[in-house]
């Protein structure tokens, strides 16, 4: 498994990376994976510009370097624990069932 996540501006980005990216990348280095980056092959994922990156192929795991990029990813992790925690609720509350939405 290998994919990259970065963080710009305003959001926060996945992208599982295929063996067309990994050939282009070359060795898995920040350095490499930056010029990646730098290159474009990336847009397709709907951000154009980047602040930081994580990258993950196989047991190679190239952490973030800011900490937006660390806000970034924890305050995902949040808001998918808190919709895990609540998906009952909020799918009762949308298919208008008497339970309140989770607040």
């Amino acid at each position: 498994m290998a994919y990259i996540e970065t963080v710009g501006k305003f959001v926060l980005c996945r992208r599982d990376l295929i063996a067309a990216d990994l050939g282009l990348i070359g060795e898995f280095t920040r350095e490499n994976i930056s010029r990646w980056l730098d290159k474009g092959y990336w847009f397709e994922m709907g951000v154009y510009g980047y602040e930081d990156f994580h990258a993950v192929c196989g047991d190679i795991d190239i952490p973030w370097t800011t900490e937006e990029g660390r806000y970034a990813e924890s305050a995902q992790e949040a808001d998918k624990r808190w919709m895990e925690q609540n998906a009952a609720k909020n799918r009762e509350w949308m298919l208008g069932q008497p339970t309140k939405p989770a607040v």
